[in-house]
């Protein structure tokens, strides 16, 4: 078998990186944990943890949401350490909210469905990390 000329195999790989860079093509799975903007219960994914930065669920303003259906041993790794105000819990598991890195310290369970506009008093902005059950 003939092999394809360079320029071909060269142009190849540069339209399967712009497929990957641009979008195009099909839909990838979103990450297991990642920050986002948005506001309202539905800027929460089904099947994921959400935090929001601000109380009510980012109220009408658009503000970074925390989304995970993973574990998350810092928050820092994030830029969402000792930032969450509220919550959404669509994962679908309980989920262990700790005041400490590595799951150490004070922890808040939540179950499946659960949500709030405000932490109880003593752990808004305190949520350090995130265990799965």
């Amino acid at each position: 078998m003939r092999k394809p000329p360079a320029w071909w195999v060269l142009g190849s790989a540069v339209a399967a990186l712009a497929v990957s860079v641009l979008g195009a093509g099909p839909a990838l799975a979103a990450p297991g944990a990642y920050v986002t903007v948005g506001y309202g219960i539905n800027a929460c994914e089904s099947g994921k943890l959400c935090l929001y930065k601000d109380v009510n669920h980012n109220s009408r303003a658009t503000h970074a949401v925390m989304l995970t259906n993973r574990n998350v041993n810092s928050l820092s790794n994030y830029e969402f350490d000792n930032k969450a105000s509220s919550y959404v819990n669509r994962s679908g598991r309980v989920v262990t909210l700790y005041k400490g890195q590595l799951h150490k310290g004070a922890e808040m369970t939540l179950d499946p469905g659960n949500r709030a506009r405000v932490f109880p008093t003593g752990w808004d902005d305190t949520i350090t990390s995130i265990k799965f059950h």
